[in-house]
């Protein structure tokens, strides 16, 4: 029982880590194009 616990920990652990990895490449995407626009206007 208690492997089981540490191991549901350590995979709850990795996807709170996987989401907050996407929400960051897809922040900075975000940013990547806004500055592309911003040199294309400019």
């Amino acid at each position: 029982v208690g492997g089981l616990a540490i191991l549901s920990e350590l995979i709850g652990g990795l996807v709170i880590y996987v989401e907050i990895s996407v929400l960051v490449v897809s922040v900075l995407d975000v940013l990547e194009g806004l500055v592309v626009l911003d040199v294309v206007l400019v």
